[in-house]
């Protein structure tokens, strides 16, 4: 259903003479019904390049965000459609606070302000080379001589 436009023409009575046109045009506008919907813990993704080799801790790791838009598409709307994520492609180690970006279908549109998310990204620690890992058991004590 669409807005629409149409010429419509007059009827009068015979007692009255027209001084102008015999017809008018009439614009109807049609507007869906909006809707609002609340999703919750929506898992934030963090985007960045694949020469980036950092330890990236994000706060908060999920958000609530509120959505608007047609009420058919909404009540359709599922959490796993929603794309919400952080774009760390061109930063260094540091910490920054960045605006979460929401990747939303068309017509569907972030009700209120836009969360900010707490990113701070660290080197990130490589095993030593030649030691294998401890998998949570101490190492092993070497023989010792026997002493005469």
């Amino acid at each position: 259903i669409r807005s629409f436009r149409a010429t419509v023409p007059l009827k009068y009575s015979s007692q009255y003479s027209v001084l102008s046109k015999d017809s008018v045009d009439v614009f109807v506008p049609i507007k869906r019904i909006s809707a609002q919907k609340v999703f919750d813990n929506i898992p934030i993704q963090v985007l960045h390049s694949s020469t980036q080799n950092f330890s990236v801790k994000i706060v908060p790791m999920a958000v609530t965000l509120t959505l608007e838009g047609p009420q058919k598409e909404l009540q359709q709307l599922e959490k796993k459609n929603i794309l919400t994520y952080v774009n760390i492609s061109e930063l260094k180690i540091g910490a920054y606070q960045l605006p979460l970006m929401v990747s939303l279908p068309e017509d569907i549109v972030l009700n209120g302000t836009v969360p900010v998310i707490s990113v701070t990204l660290e080197e990130e620690l490589k095993p030593l080379r030649g030691i294998p890992p401890m998998n949570g058991l101490p190492p092993p004590i070497p023989p010792q001589p026997e002493s005469k």
